[in-house]
């Protein structure tokens, strides 16, 4: 009987473990989904030079859609590790980036 209560005691803390897991990844996972997901943010504030007429784009920038789109994933991959390493430094670029749009 005692091992019984023991497995099950066992098999409850486990269930509680990945229970706060979840939560937890939830909670993480979020933010990440939202500044990746193309329907939320597209990063337009840094693809300005792509929307400039075809014939000036054309005429001064040869690239200009390839770098444009390059930099708005880099400022993408920014916003994610700026969250993953500290909430106040993310929360704090949000706030510069809206002030600045």
């Amino acid at each position: 009987m005692k091992a019984q209560e023991l497995n099950f005691l066992i098999w409850q803390r486990q269930k509680l473990k990945c229970m706060r897991w979840m939560q937890i990844k939830q909670v993480i996972l979020s933010p990440v989904f939202y500044l990746t997901d193309k329907d939320k943010i597209n990063y337009l504030r840094y693809q300005a030079i792509r929307f400039l007429k075809p014939e000036l784009r054309d005429q001064y920038y040869d690239q200009a859609i390839l770098v444009s789109k390059s930099l708005a994933g880099i400022m993408k991959t920014m916003m994610i590790k700026r969250l993953e390493s500290s909430f106040t430094a993310f929360k704090n670029i949000l706030n510069n980036l809206t002030k600045a749009t």
